[in-house]
């Protein structure tokens, strides 16, 4: 009888397939920034500056896995506290969360959690614009 060591994996029939890792949180919002906005812009005006905040949250992201890659990390920290700072402003809670923690971890030069938070930001962010444009429809 042969044995296959723990970590190759069987082929064929009734062969399972390694597990993969799906991370998935729920995303937190506060709505009163939103409410405000629209009592103080009016229906239209409000949501033109949601999307408008909602398009530089999306691009300040992208900058961030720029400077990520170039190992940039003062840009990083700036970068992720802007992002942080647009995230809050139209309630996305879970956002300006990870957003900070993005920055702190630029800040020690901690590279492993620099790149977790980076990625967890990037989820987090996905999700929230998603629900926030089902939202919008």
């Amino acid at each position: 009888m042969t044995t296959q060591p723990k970590d190759t994996v069987q082929e064929g029939p009734g062969a399972v397939a390694p597990a993969a890792l799906a991370p998935r949180e729920p995303v937190q919002f506060d709505t009163r920034p939103l409410v405000r906005l629209f009592a103080e812009r009016g229906e239209t005006a409000a949501e033109e500056a949601v999307c408008t905040r909602l398009e530089e949250i999306s691009l300040r992201l992208r900058r961030l896995e720029r400077a990520f890659a170039s190992h940039d990390l003062a840009r990083i920290a700036l970068s992720a506290e802007r992002l942080g700072e647009l995230a809050g402003a139209i309630g996305l809670t879970s956002v300006r969360a990870v957003a900070r923690h993005v920055a702190e971890a630029a800040r020690s030069g901690d590279g492993a959690a620099l790149a977790a938070t980076l990625a967890r930001l990037t989820r987090v962010t996905d999700r929230s614009l998603a629900e926030i444009w089902d939202l919008e429809d």
